[in-house]
């Protein structure tokens, strides 16, 4: 494989995951080191990355889902019949509630206290932390929810904003339920979601469409949900997108970095300015960019950690400094 000049490989660890990510994220311990946590085969494992050696691994297996909340030290991890959160330091199991099967979960706060939004039959809105339900929505697709994501309006309020089967992405208020008009409604999935707050001014939405159907048409769209316009586009000329996320850059602009299946490894460095996107490819030194994730440094380059497997074999992860 091969580096565009600007990146450096820093560290990659051939066979740490035999079967490439649905997720990961990365965090700080209480102790400053910075770790790994994905979910992959149906479970979840923590890495030490700069030794690459294991922290501790869930026992518990078939997870459908994880969300990383690192501002409260908190894990959360879906199944076919349980909700759960456990302690990013060690492992342990810190709260558990039964429940249906959930597609998809983002967290919030409201008036300091952080809930969660968990979808499946209905959307259900919980307390995080004593896992009690708050209240119920219907769920705004006709089918299966994709991804939520929380954002902010312009007046700081919370909103959520899911991708389904029926192909749109739905705003909806988590304290009310009321449901707005869908952002788009496309013939192609918008699978991925981002969202992205500006230190000023409100907030974007980032969808990339990742169905099989958009081989050659896949379109990554910015959008301003006050609004429901969008921001700037950006398609593919082949493959389609495997994952999405967003940053604040040094800048203070909305930096995004979407992975891409069936390429050379490829991923993409976004950049918005004036509604305009200044795209960049970048590439680990081996393996692919199926799933990102940001590993922000204090007083140094960011740094993109990447997963995923050219071909038959174990994913290799590996960092890069853009």
């Amino acid at each position: 494989m091969w580096a565009l000049p600007a990146l450096v490989t820093e560290w990659e660890n051939d066979g740490m995951i035999e079967v490439t990510p649905e997720a990961m994220g990365v965090y700080l311990d209480r102790n400053g080191q910075s770790r790994l946590v994905f979910l992959s085969d149906g479970r979840v494992t923590c890495r030490d990355l700069t030794q690459g050696s294991e922290v501790f691994e869930l026992p518990v297996s078939e997870i459908s889902d994880m969300l990383l909340i690192p501002q409260i030290g908190a894990l959360v991890t879906t199944s076919e019949t349980a909700l759960q959160v456990w302690d990013i330091d060690d492992g342990s199991l810190v709260n558990h509630v039964r429940t249906v099967p959930i597609s998809g979960l983002c967290s919030f706060l409201v008036d300091g206290k952080q809930w969660l939004a968990t979808a499946g039959d209905s959307l259900i809105i919980w307390d995080l932390e004593t896992l009690s339900e708050v209240h119920r929505i219907p769920n705004p697709h006709d089918g299966y929810v994709f991804q939520i994501v929380e954002y902010r309006t312009r007046d700081g309020l919370p909103r959520c904003a899911s991708s389904g089967s029926d192909a749109t992405v739905r705003l909806w208020d988590p304290i009310t339920g009321s449901v707005a008009d869908p952002l788009t409604r496309n013939i192609d999935e918008a699978t991925h979601l981002a969202s992205w707050q500006s230190p000023t001014d409100g907030s974007l939405l980032v969808t990339a469409q990742g169905s099989l159907a958009s081989i050659g048409t896949a379109v990554l769209t910015v959008w301003d949900p006050d609004t429901g316009q969008p921001v700037a586009t950006h398609q593919l000329s082949d493959g389609w997108y495997s994952d999405v996320t967003s940053f604040t850059d040094a800048d203070r602009r909305c930096r995004i970095i979407a992975g891409i299946e069936e390429s050379c490894g490829e991923f993409l460095d976004i950049s918005i300015v004036d509604q305009e996107l200044t795209v960049r490819t970048a590439a680990p030194s081996v393996g692919a960019a199926n799933t990102v994730a940001l590993w922000p440094q204090p007083d140094s380059d960011l740094r993109v950690i990447t997963a995923g497997a050219l071909g038959p074999g174990p994913a290799v992860v590996s960092v890069v400094r853009l």
